[in-house]
């Protein structure tokens, strides 16, 4: 995981994140300075600390996360987590193969629509 640069893990970190709606608790840089404020973590759910715990733990190995703390939340978000640890573990293209399945889309486009927003036929 050392390997990889840091602009890539936060774009994943931050997908992982958008899946249960704290994606702005990270930027395509890192951590935002929200998520770094001391109390953050409080006034959160306990699904939502713990996929803060597992950002952190992706981030740079500091969240506290337990394995047995991931049957705690919601199954959408523990297959996102598994698979985003299983590509981590894999290399550089499971974890951008990883990020174009689970990155919202930038606002202005669909998902559906190519990229030069020309509707197919």
């Amino acid at each position: 995981m050392l390997w990889l640069d840091d602009m890539t893990r936060a774009r994943a970190i931050k997908a992982l994140l958008a899946s249960a709606g704290l994606g702005y608790l990270w930027s395509a840089e890192g951590p935002t300075n929200l998520a770094r404020q001391p109390g953050t973590s409080e006034k959160l759910t306990l699904e939502e600390r713990i996929m803060l715990s597992a950002a952190w733990a992706l981030w740079d190995g500091s969240g506290t996360l337990r394995i047995t703390d991931l049957v705690c939340v919601d199954e959408r978000w523990l297959d996102a987590t598994v698979s985003l640890v299983m590509a981590f573990g894999t290399g550089q293209g499971a974890i951008e193969a990883w990020i174009a399945e689970h990155e919202t889309p930038t606002l202005g486009r669909r998902a559906n629509l190519p990229s030069d927003g020309t509707h197919a036929a």
